[in-house]
C-alpha cells in the first residue's frame, strides 16, 4: 500500500467547542462489498427508540433522524468459518473509513474471525457526555448481538480505531473492561479528560501504533493530547504490569511490550519512526497484522464475576438484617440465603448492576444463635456463574 497513507485522514484534527471531541472529514462510504455473507445489520427499532430517548434526540421510529441515532452497521463472516463452535469478533470502529484502511475481512478469511464496523460518527446527542453514553451503549448493543447472532466467544471480543475512534477505542477499554479484551488504537490516544474518569473492573491488553512524524496526533503531545507514552505508562499502572519489557527493532519500528500484566494481559507500543497520521499498512510495517497477532495473543483473562467485601449483621433481638458488601464485575442475579443445617433462616433475590453493592435481607426473627453458611449464587446476563460460601456468626 506504500508509505503511511493519509489521504483518507485530515492533516489535522479540528477541535470541537469543548476543545478535544474529534471528528473525521471526508469520509466516503465504499461500495458495498458483495460477499454473500457480507450484509448490514440494522439495530432494532426498540433499540432505537431508548437510544433516541437516551441522547434526548426526539426522534421517531423509523425516521431519518432514529437511523442517525442508531445506525446500521456492516459484519463480515467468512463463508467458511464453522457455526458450530465460538470464533472471535474484532470491532472495527469507524464503519467503511476502518473496512478499507485496514483490510481486516482478508484477516477475517485467513485467521477465522468475524468483523463488525460500526460509525460512530453520526451519533450525537445534546451535550458531549450524552454523546458519549449513546455511543457506548450503541457498542455494548454491537457486541451483545453479534454474540449471540455470531457465536462469538465472550473472552475474545476487541476493539480497533485509527485517529479519532482511535480515542474511541480507549474509551470502549475503560468503559466496557467487561465485554471487551483488548484494544488497538492506531494514531489515537487517550485524552487527559478520559483518564480522569477511567477505572476499568477488569484489566484489557492495550496496543498503540503511532507514528513519530504525526502532526494531527503528536506523538510527544500537545495541549489536546497527551504524549503517547504518557498514555501507555497509564494503562500499565492499570493493568499493573511489571517493570520490565521486551524491545525489538526491525529498520524504522520499535515494538515495547510490558507483560505479564493483571489478569495475563499485556500493554504494548508500537513506534514507527517517521511515521504520519495514518494506517500504516506497507514493507516497513502492517498495523493490521500487528494488531490481529497481538489480538489473538491476548483473550480476556478468567476473572471471579464477584467478591464479597464485608459481612455483617444490623440490629439485634427480632429484628436482625444479614448486610453483604460486594463488588460485581458485571450486571448479576444474586439468590441468596442464610442456612443452618439445611434450614433457611433468610433469603432473597437480587438484580444487582456492576459495582460494589450492598445487599440487605432480614433474618428470621426466631433463629437462634450459632454458625450459619451464607451462600450466594450468582448468575450475569451473558450466562456467567459462580457460587460463594462463607460463615456467619450469630448472637441470641
Amino acid at each position: 500500500m506504500g508509505a503511511v497513507g493519509t489521504e483518507r485522514w485530515p492533516s489535522r484534527l479540528p477541535r470541537s467547542t469543548q476543545g478535544t471531541l474529534m471528528t473525521i472529514r471526508g469520509i466516503h462510504h465504499a461500495r458495498r462489498d458483495r460477499h454473500p455473507v457480507l450484509r448490514r445489520v440494522r439495530v432494532s427499532a426498540v433499540f432505537a427508540a431508548v437510544l433516541c430517548f437516551a441522547v434526548v434526540l426526539g426522534c421517531s421510529q423509523g425516521g431519518a433522524e432514529s437511523r442517525a441515532a442508531a445506525p446500521s452497521y456492516e459484519v463480515y463472516r467468512p463463508a467458511d468459518l464453522s457455526r458450530s463452535h465460538r470464533v472471535p469478533l474484532v470491532v472495527g470502529l469507524g464503519g467503511s473509513l476502518t473496512k478499507i484502511d485496514s483490510g481486516l475481512n482478508s484477516f477475517a478469511d485467513r485467521y477465522g474471525f468475524v468483523v463488525a464496523y460500526p460509525d460512530l460518527s453520526s451519533i450525537t446527542g445534546p451535550t458531549e457526555q450524552a454523546t458519549h453514553r449513546a455511543k457506548i451503549r450503541y457498542v455494548t448493543n454491537v457486541i451483545d448481538k453479534l454474540t449471540a447472532s455470531e457465536n462469538i466467544d465472550p473472552r475474545r471480543v476487541y476493539v480497533t480505531g485509527g485517529s479519532a475512534t482511535g480515542i474511541e477505542s480507549y474509551r470502549v477499554a475503560c468503559e466496557l473492561s467487561s465485554k471487551v479484551a483488548a484494544i488497538g488504537s492506531v494514531a489515537g490516544s487517550l485524552l487527559q479528560k478520559d483518564r480522569a474518569v477511567c477505572r476499568p473492573p477488569r484489566p484489557v491488553s492495550i496496543l498503540e501504533i503511532h507514528g513519530t512524524a504525526d502532526t494531527a496526533v503528536p506523538y510527544d503531545g500537545n495541549q489536546d493530547f497527551p504524549p503517547v507514552r504518557a498514555t501507555n505508562a497509564f494503562w500499565r499502572a492499570v493493568d499493573r504490569c511489571r517493570a520490565r519489557k521486551t524491545l525489538s527493532t526491525q529498520g524504522p519500528v520499535t515494538i515495547e511490550t510490558w507483560s505479564p500484566c493483571r489478569g495475563a494481559t499485556a500493554v504494548r507500543l508500537i513506534t514507527f519512526a517517521g511515521g504520519g497520521h495514518g494506517w500504516p499498512r506497507n514493507s516497513q510495517i502492517d498495523a493490521t497484522a500487528q494488531l490481529w497477532s497481538f489480538f489473538a495473543a491476548h483473550p480476556a483473562a478468567s476473572v471471579a464475576l464477584a467478591s464479597v467485601l464485608r459481612v455483617v449483621i444490623v440490629g439485634s433481638g427480632t429484628h436482625r438484617v444479614l448486610a453483604v458488601r460486594l463488588t460485581l464485575t458485571k450486571n448479576a442475579t444474586v439468590r441468596a440465603s442464610l442456612n443452618r443445617k439445611r434450614r433457611s433462616v433468610g433469603a432473597k433475590v437480587f438484580h444487582v448492576p456492576a459495582g460494589t453493592q450492598t445487599l440487605r435481607f432480614g433474618i428470621a426473627k426466631r433463629a437462634p444463635g450459632g454458625i450459619y453458611r451464607l451462600d450466594l449464587a450468582l448468575t450475569s446476563s451473558d450466562g456467567s456463574r459462580q457460587s460463594i460460601g462463607s460463615t456467619v456468626r450469630l448472637r441470641h
